[in-house]
């Protein structure tokens, strides 16, 4: 609103532009970077990330709540979400694991994981979202005390806002555990006892064949 701005400006293409004096009916009347408002032209004041084109303030990424984001995100309910591509939350895979594992941490980040994406912080609902995951199979697997401080550093990240960070500390910390579970990590002496046990049929099958020519 003109309101909102000093009394030799007013309000147009979400910034405050300042007035020239010089008189116009159409924007074509202006220099390219002014626009006519109220019959005079004024020279575009562009806020960050917009720059001045056809007689207005041009974004070339995505306005959100009347701000320029040029980077990569997406914008939910007047709220930018950085690194993002959707609004939706999939808390699908998530769920079984944090009711199995009954732990209450684990089952307070997933109910705020949904609070957070209902009002369009999707940044830091899927945060929350994966340090609700880690938490619950900490609780499961009974997992060594590493893991639990990659949570709380994970934790204090989100704690301060940083979710790509907290993500990145919990998505780290999911990679070994879930390795760590893997069936296809069997244990060492089993394979070791099943190499030797090869090692002896190849040569009993050698004896047998050479025995023979």
């Amino acid at each position: 609103m003109d309101s909102d701005c000093p009394s030799n400006k007013h309000c147009s293409n979400y910034s405050c532009t300042q007035n020239n004096g010089k008189s116009c009916i159409l924007n074509t009347d202006c220099l390219d970077d002014e626009s006519c408002s109220q019959e005079t032209c004024t020279k575009l004041d562009c806020d960050n990330n917009f720059v001045t084109k056809g007689h207005s303030c041009f974004c070339s990424g995505t306005v959100c709540n009347q701000n320029c984001y040029i980077e990569e995100g997406i914008c939910c309910k007047n709220i930018w979400n950085k690194k993002s591509g959707t609004c939706q939350l999939d808390t699908s895979l998530v769920i079984e694991i944090v009711e199995k594992s009954g732990d209450t941490q684990a089952i307070e980040l997933l109910n705020s994981a949904n609070k957070s994406a209902l009002i369009g912080e999707i940044s830091k609902a899927n945060a929350q979202l994966i340090l609700s995951e880690l938490k619950a199979k900490i609780s499961l697997t009974n997992d060594d005390s590493s893991k639990s401080i990659s949570f709380e550093e994970a934790l204090l990240a989100l704690n301060s806002n940083d979710y790509e960070q907290a993500e990145l500390i919990a998505k780290e910390a999911l990679k070994d555990i879930n390795y760590s579970n893997s069936p296809n990590q069997e244990n060492p002496i089993i394979l070791l006892l099943f190499g030797m046990g090869c090692i002896l049929i190849v040569a009993f099958v050698y004896v047998k064949v050479f025995r023979k020519v």
